[in-house]
């Protein structure tokens, strides 16, 4: 699988959803405890990072891997590779989490406890209830990735096809799921992740992706006009949360029409690449796994010392988490990454045949 040159706006605004994220639960961890007086209603507005991040996924997916459809070993390849980006380091985080469980329960005041079978489902991407009656993974943020490996395992189910059959295929399989949900009468929890909405989010960052990546140019007036537009939508629906089966156009639309926007822009040599957001974005899966740790701690060492300010406390939840996520990146996620890739093009090399 080809290895294409970083988008620049790509690694921006993953650097901007991951910290639209830890600004949502940061705001979930005062709300929770009944600090909520100086908050804003726009700050609500961070768990769009979400959205953000599945359009991102589509878009990337087929940005990397828009010509291996048909060639041999190609599905095979690219489970292994997004194998390798995603689930060790998920893993990681998952058992430390089970070991804090395990180890100190008082930290754990809603009444969450280990369980071994919630920990297993996780670890497998199976959506499961825990103790609690959540449907949701050990590691909560973990809901995102059952969505993640989800739409990775069409997608490498579909590569064995031409690439004509692509988006036709994958509009079938993701809508498709949508409307047997819609017309359920109920939806087992195994299927929870099938039949959702959301998922046609990752079909829009694919259709931005072909796009892209074909010989499509938009002008640059209509790049900015549907940036803008999208932000000031999103801006429009703050303060509201709205149902996974709303928010795919609530919030999904807006959020492809930025990121559609940013890209054409730096494809037309518009948009200036930040070094800073560049780096964040680059770390921003482990900010994204690693900012719940950091919340409650630095929740818990802010009340104790400082009480108040809550509004501040979710600054700093950012700040720090950015810190804490890059630390991450440098001595876990890229470590593993590196050792394991290495690994797979080694055992690649053996395996290929010798020349003639």
């Amino acid at each position: 699988m080809s290895n294409k040159p970083t988008v620049q706006s790509i690694q921006m605004l993953r650097a901007i959803a991951a910290s639209l994220v830890v600004i949502a639960h940061a705001q979930v961890h005062l709300e929770v405890r009944n600090h909520i007086a100086d908050l804003n209603p726009f700050l609500d507005l961070g768990r769009v990072g979400v959205d953000l991040f599945f359009i991102i996924s589509g878009f990337i997916m087929v940005y990397v891997a828009g010509r291996e459809f048909r060639k041999p070993g190609a599905p095979r390849d690219f489970i292994v590779r997004r194998f390798i980006r995603v689930v060790p380091t998920y893993w990681i985080y998952t058992t430390a989490l089970a070991a804090l469980m395990i180890t100190f329960p008082q930290l754990f005041s809603d009444g969450k406890r280990f369980d071994l079978t919630h920990y297993l489902a996780s670890l497998a991407f199976i959506p499961w209830e825990n103790n609690i009656g959540h449907i949701k993974p050990l590691l909560p943020v973990g809901w995102t990735l059952n969505y993640e490996i989800y739409f990775y395992l069409i997608f490498a189910l579909l590569l064995f096809l031409h690439r004509k059959w692509f988006l036709p295929g994958l509009s079938f399989l993701l809508v498709g799921g949508v409307f047997a949900g819609w017309y359920a009468d109920t939806v087992p929890t195994l299927a929870s992740v099938a039949t959702s909405p959301l998922l046609v989010e990752f079909l829009a960052g694919c259709c931005i992706g072909l796009l892209f990546t074909g010989n499509t140019d938009l002008p640059k007036a209509f790049s900015w006009t549907i940036a803008l537009a999208g932000i000031a939508w999103l801006l429009l629906a703050s303060g509201n949360v709205v149902p996974h089966t709303i928010r795919a156009i609530s919030w999904g639309i807006p959020s492809a029409m930025i990121i559609a926007g940013i890209l054409f822009l730096e494809k037309a040599g518009s948009i200036p690449a930040n070094g800073l957001l560049v780096a964040i974005g680059g770390s921003s899966y482990s900010l994204y796994l690693t900012h719940i740790f950091t919340i409650n701690a630095l929740g818990k060492i802010w009340t104790s010392l400082i009480g108040g300010h809550y509004g501040l406390f979710i600054i700093a939840c950012v700040f720090c988490s950015i810190i804490v996520g890059h630390i991450a990146y440098l001595a876990i996620e890229k470590p593993a990454i590196s050792f394991l890739g290495t690994r797979y093009r080694s055992r690649r090399l053996n395996r290929a045949p010798a020349p003639t």
